[in-house]
């Protein structure tokens, strides 16, 4: 109970706590088992939430009658801040980032590596890497190379291993055609852009 209205503590098992309170009148429960009940009923529905009620404690002058409006605004404020000091309050790690120079097993990466950024480089570069040419999102010009590769092979699905098919493709939504290469000896269905 406050002077001007009622006051909710919060607290959960790491001893984080939250302290919310509203402006309200105070009107006398008529029935003050009723008035308890809700009371207790309201403040413990906590099932959208990571917390579970433990034990609630009511220190009232007297029994008062608080509209369930009052009861779940101060429930839902009182999660919010307790869910922040929880945060706040958290033991932060701190990450050992193991830095070394252990040599790449390929001397050179095209934009295959998809290499886009200055931090990639610089990890390529600490392996003894030579970044000839950056990733396909860098906007170089793609036309004729391969886009991707892929265990997934059309051929194989359709029975057609070994087996003269002519030209396969496949067509996205804006009618480009990109070309099928078959590698039959690695087991793999290389797409490339269109050229």
């Amino acid at each position: 109970e406050s002077d001007k209205g009622f006051k909710l503590n919060a607290r959960d098992d790491d001893e984080n706590t939250a302290d919310v309170s509203v402006l309200a009148e105070k009107t006398k429960a008529q029935k003050s088992n009723l008035a308890e009940s809700n009371i207790k009923n309201q403040l413990s529905k906590l099932n959208d939430t990571i917390f579970a009620c433990g034990d609630i404690a009511i220190k009232l002058k007297q029994m008062y009658f608080i509209p369930l409006s009052v009861l779940n605004g101060l429930r839902r404020d009182a999660v919010s801040k307790l869910l922040d000091e929880r945060e706040k309050n958290r033991p932060k790690k701190s990450a050992h980032i193991l830095v070394n120079d252990i040599p790449y097993p390929s001397e050179t990466i095209d934009y295959l590596g998809n290499c886009l950024n200055k931090k990639a480089q610089k990890f390529y570069e600490r392996h003894g890497v030579i970044v000839s040419e950056l990733a396909a999102e860098s906007g170089i010009d793609m036309s004729g190379r391969m886009v991707m590769a892929s265990k997934y092979c059309v051929k194989r699905e359709l029975g057609l291993c070994k087996k003269n098919t002519g030209a396969l493709y496949l067509i996205d939504e804006d009618g480009r055609k990109y070309p099928l290469k078959f590698n039959c000896k690695e087991c793999r269905m290389e797409i490339f852009f269109p050229g």
